[in-house]
Formats: structure tokens, C-alpha cells, sequence
């Protein structure tokens, strides 16, 4: 197609959907990252904020006393309240698991609490980090098909990793019930990442004893999350509670497909999936109104990740849509929390370079770089590869590189292209 006539498509286009866009994002001046930093020095700010950012470990007991389900943040206090809970459960037989890891102490000591009782512990979805250790306590130990554990070195209150004190923690773990084939891969895992390990090496490690399709006895009717616990997951994220400030329309909805996918699954994945579909759907909305310095911003941002991503996952780079199998990236996110509390704080009044402009003004820049011999355009277009054991790896490199190559545009090409690019 030519380009008069793109451009000319393009102004049609442009027309039909200014009179049905949607409605810009609204200012935000709110900062949840605020006074972090300051107070206790002992304590990093990325260790602050994890703990103040996830729902804290909720204890619930069933009606009868049988059944025991702890889901959320093991945060300070996490044990006191198993031990208040447990002290009237005489009847108590399973617990249902689910948590995003926390403190290790806490973890331990509730190893500690459920082992003495000899009770059995599914987990349904996820269970990562000092959730392991608690898991590791059960009598029997049941974990669904789809359900996923998650290692990696642990982080001190320092927000730190000390090879100091590396033996005594593995002793500890030991002790709690974690095989050493699991540790190792533990310690050998950063904590920035996180190891999945298959169901076969759970189950032949012993650290699982069995798979099992149906819930045990007491636990069928349960969803993945309730309600509350939707509500809950989604009010502590600062990037969700931020975007829907700012896009409130957007997020009524995208609520009832995040509720949706926590009633009608076993696992959390399809959860994960319908929230970060509605972070980068309120993302995209807001990156026309954003600065040229946030759109500067957001592009060393994503090439900081991609690196990292690279480095920790052999090659693989989520953020660029290629995943790595049986690791996870589980990096410091406060930066992306800081650059959209600054975009937030100055929108441009009208939209910049979106829609078809932007594809055009894409394709025209990334041809460019091909003839300057800076891009693999082929691997670009050709996209991410689906068949079965596709190594995507290279694609990463491919588009790292064209983000690199419009780092040495002149200063008034390099937003434009930037900002077509992160709407692309």
C-alpha cells in the first residue's frame, strides 16, 4: 500500500474513531509509594512494600472445624493467628493452601504449628517462596494438576541475599520438610526469579505425595479465591489501584471478567491473565495522553527489564511475550509503579500518535533500521513462534535491538518512534 494511501485511510479511520473514543484517562495525584523510604533504615523499601502490598494471610475455619484454609501474604502476625486458630480446631484434618510467600520466620513456625497437629495440606493453584515451607508440614501433601510451587533464594530485611547465613536457613528448610534436590534448585534460583519445578520432581523428591484431580473431602466447593478475596487482591496492587483512578470505566469493565475467571477456575492463572489484561489494556489508554519524557521513561524502563529478564531466564524475556519454561521473573516492580504515579500527575490535555498513524510511522522507522543493518526485521514480523518447543529467545534480541537503535535517533524522532512502538 502506498503511503498517500495509508495516509489517507488513516484520516478516515481517524475521523470514525474520534467520534466514538473512549474517554480520556483522568489526572491522578496519588503517590502509594510515598514515605517508603523513609523510617526504619534496617529495612529496604522493596522489603516494606512487599509486605504492605499483598493481603495478609487470612485464617479461616470451616464450619465443622475440618477443614482450614490460609490464603494471602505470610506478614507479621501470620502465626499468631494459625495458633489462635488451631488452639480451638480439635477436629481439624486438611488445610487449604495458597499464598504468595512472605516471612521466613513466620513460615517456619507455622511448619511448626500444622505439624504437630498431623494434618493433611492441598494446595489448589499456587503456593511460592515461604509458602513452600508450609506446605512441607502436611501429613499427606496434595496439590491440583495445575498447580504451581515456586523457589528462590530468599531476601533478607535488608533486601538482600547473605551468603552468610545460606547454611543455616538450608538446615532450617531441611528440617521443615523441603528435599534437597528442591534446595538446591531453590539456591541456586535469585530471588528476582522464581524456579517452578514439574510435577515430577515434586512428586519423585517426595515433596508432593500425590496429584490429585478432586479436592480432598470438605474442600470441592470452594472457588480459587472468593469474592473478598478478588476485591482484596485487586485493592493492594498499586497499579491496579492507580489505573483505575485514572480509567475508572475501564476498570467496571474488566472487574467482572477478573471476578469470572476466580469463580469458574482451579487455578489463578486464568485470574493472572485477566489482570494483567486490564493493566495493559489501561496502560495502552494512557500512553497517547502521556509526556515525551514518560515515553522516554517507560522505553528504558522496558529495556532495564528485558535485560534482566534475559540474564535471570537464560534468554527468555516475559515482557517482550516470550516466557520462559519452568521460571518465572519475579523483579522489583516499584519503578514501573513509580513511572505511572508520574504520568498520572501530567497527562497532555489530547491523545498523541495513535492508531494507524502510529502503525504507519512504525513500519516506515523499522524498515529504516533494516537497511541500516541495526534489525532483524524478517525475525520481527515473522512474530513469536507457537508450534510445540519453538525457541523464541532470539525474537528477545531482535526487538532489545530496535529499542537500542532508536536510542540514537535524533531527540524529537526517537519520542515519536518510542511512543509508536510502545503502542504497537
Amino acid at each position: 500500500m502506498s503511503l498517500l494511501l495509508r495516509l489517507t485511510l488513516f484520516s478516515c479511520l481517524w475521523l470514525l474513531s474520534t467520534a466514538h473514543a473512549a474517554p480520556p484517562p483522568q489526572t491522578v495525584h496519588d503517590n502509594p509509594l510515598e514515605g517508603l523510604e523513609d523510617g526504619d533504615t534496617e529495612t529496604a523499601p522493596r522489603f516494606k512494600r512487599l509486605q504492605l502490598r499483598e493481603r495478609p494471610l487470612q485464617v479461616k475455619l470451616s464450619a465443622d472445624g475440618k477443614v482450614l484454609r490460609l490464603s494471602g501474604s505470610i506478614s507479621t502476625g501470620a502465626a499468631d493467628k494459625v495458633a489462635n486458630v488451631l488452639a480451638n480446631a480439635p477436629q481439624l484434618r486438611v488445610v487449604r493452601l495458597q499464598s504468595p510467600g512472605g516471612l521466613l520466620g513466620e513460615a517456619i513456625r507455622i511448619n511448626q504449628l500444622l505439624k504437630a497437629r498431623q494434618v493433611d495440606i492441598w494446595v489448589p493453584s499456587s503456593c511460592a517462596s515461604a509458602c513452600t515451607i508450609i506446605f512441607a508440614a502436611g501429613k499427606e501433601r496434595y496439590m491440583a494438576p495445575k498447580a504451581e510451587f515456586g523457589f528462590h533464594h530468599h531476601l533478607n530485611s535488608s533486601g538482600k541475599t547473605d551468603a552468610e547465613d545460606d547454611q543455616q536457613v538450608r538446615e532450617q528448610l531441611k528440617a521443615a520438610g523441603i528435599p534437597d534436590v528442591l534446595l538446591d534448585g531453590q539456591f541456586a534460583t535469585p530471588f528476582d526469579a522464581m524456579w517452578l519445578p514439574t510435577v515430577r520432581q515434586l512428586t519423585r523428591s517426595d515433596y508432593v505425595t500425590d496429584v490429585v484431580s478432586r479436592p480432598p473431602a470438605g474442600l470441592a466447593s470452594l472457588p480459587v479465591l472468593e469474592p473478598d478475596e478478588v476485591n482484596d487482591l485487586l485493592e493492594q496492587d498499586d497499579e491496579i489501584r492507580l489505573l483505575r483512578k485514572a480509567l475508572p470505566q475501564l476498570y467496571e469493565t474488566h472487574l467482572p471478567l477478573i471476578q469470572k475467571a476466580a469463580a469458574e477456575n482451579d487455578t489463578l492463572v486464568p485470574v493472572w491473565r485477566a489482570i494483567q489484561e486490564f493493566i495493559y489494556q489501561g496502560t495502552q489508554r494512557i500512553l497517547p495522553y502521556a509526556s515525551d519524557e514518560a515515553i522516554l521513561a517507560r522505553a528504558a524502563r522496558t529495556k532495564v527489564v528485558a535485560r534482566a529478564q534475559m540474564s535471570l531466564l537464560e534468554g527468555y524475556c516475559p515482557i517482550f511475550g516470550v516466557p520462559a519454561p519452568n521460571k518465572q521473573y519475579s523483579g522489583d516492580d516499584t519503578e514501573d509503579v513509580r513511572w505511572l504515579v508520574n504520568t498520572l500527575q501530567h497527562l497532555r490535555p489530547e491523545p498523541v500518535l495513535t492508531g494507524l498513524r502510529a502503525q504507519i510511522l512504525l513500519e516506515q522507522t523499522n524498515e529504516a533500521a533494516e537497511a541500516a543493518g541495526k534489525v532483524n526485521l524478517r525475525l520481527l514480523k515473522a512474530g513469536r513462534r507457537t508450534e510445540p518447543g519453538a525457541d523464541n529467545r532470539p525474537y528477545c534480541q531482535a526487538l532489545l535491538d530496535l529499542y537500542d537503535w532508536y536510542d540514537t535517533l535524533p531527540l524529537a524522532q526517537r519520542v515519536t518512534v518510542t511512543r509508536a512502538l510502545l503502542l504497537d
